[in-house]
C-alpha cells in the first residue's frame, strides 16, 4: 500500500532529510510493534522545492515522499498514524498526507453502507407515498411537500424512467427528515384546490387542519 507525504522542514547540516525519515519509522516499528530493523520499507523522496523566502528561523523546504508498506504488517493502521504523528518535530513545521490507500479502502466500504442504508429508504418511502397517493404521477410524489428535489439537478421523467427511479433517488439525507411536511398554501386557490382534492370533509379536516400535513400516516 502506498502512502504519500508533503512536509516543510528546515534543513539541518548534520541530519539529512531523508535519514530522519528513515529514524522516525525505525522507531515507530522497533518501539511499538517490534519489527526487525533489516525489514523496515523504504522511503522514497519524490520531490523537494526550497521556499522562495526565507523566514525568521531560516530557510525552509517543501518536500514530498512516499511510503509503502505491506498489507501484511499487523495494525497497519496505527504504524501509519503513529508514524504521521512522529513526523511532526523541531525541524518539520508542517505535515500532509496525500495519498492513503487504507483510508481509500474504508471510505470505499462505508460508501457502499450507505448506499444500502439510502436504497432500502428508497423503497419503503416508495411504497409510503404510491399507497398515499395512488392517482398520483409517480414520478412527482413530492407534489404536496415542501422538501423538493433541487431544480439544477431536477430529473426529467424520461430519465428517471430509463434509470427506473423516482423523486427519492434525487433527495440528500439531510433533506429526509423534512419529508411529509406540507406546502404552505399561498393563496386562495391552492387552497381551494386542496378541498377539492379530498372526497370529504372529514378526510380534509384529518389531513389538512389536524392530521399529517401531507395527508400521509402519522
Amino acid at each position: 500500500m502506498i502512502f504519500e507525504f508533503i512536509i516543510v522542514y528546515q534543513p539541518q547540516e548534520n541530519e539529512p532529510v531523508l535519514s530522519l525519515l528513515q529514524e522516525k519509522l525505525e522507531e515507530v516499528f522497533s518501539n511499538e510493534y517490534n519489527q526487525e530493523t533489516g525489514d523496515l520499507p523504504n522511503i522514497k523522496i519524490n520531490f523537494e522545492r526550497q521556499q522562495s523566502v526565507d523566514t525568521d528561523e531560516g530557510k525552509f523546504i517543501v518536500l514530498g515522499f512516499s511510503l509503502e508498506l505491506s498489507d501484511n504488517i499487523s495494525s497497519l493502521r496505527e504504524v501509519v498514524d503513529e508514524f504521521t504523528k512522529s513526523l511532526v518535530s523541531d525541524n518539520i513545521e508542517h505535515v500532509i498526507k496525500c495519498e492513503d490507500h487504507l483510508l481509500y479502502n474504508e471510505l470505499r466500504d462505508y460508501a457502499k453502507n450507505i448506499f444500502f442504508i439510502e436504497m432500502k429508504l428508497r423503497r419503503v418511502l416508495s411504497v409510503i407515498y404510491l399507497h398515499a397517493y395512488p392517482k398520483a404521477d409517480p414520478y412527482n410524489l413530492l407534489f404536496k411537500d415542501s422538501v423538493q428535489v433541487a431544480e439544477k439537478e431536477k430529473p426529467t421523467e424520461e430519465q428517471m424512467k430509463e434509470l427506473a427511479e423516482n423523486q427519492f433517488f434525487h433527495l440528500t439525507f439531510s433533506q429526509y427528515i423534512h419529508l411529509n411536511q406540507r406546502k404552505n398554501i399561498k393563496n386562495i386557490a391552492e387552497f381551494i384546490e386542496s378541498i377539492r382534492d379530498k372526497d370529504t370533509f372529514e378526510i380534509f379536516r384529518e389531513q389538512e387542519i389536524s392530521g399529517s400535513p401531507s395527508g400521509l400516516p402519522v
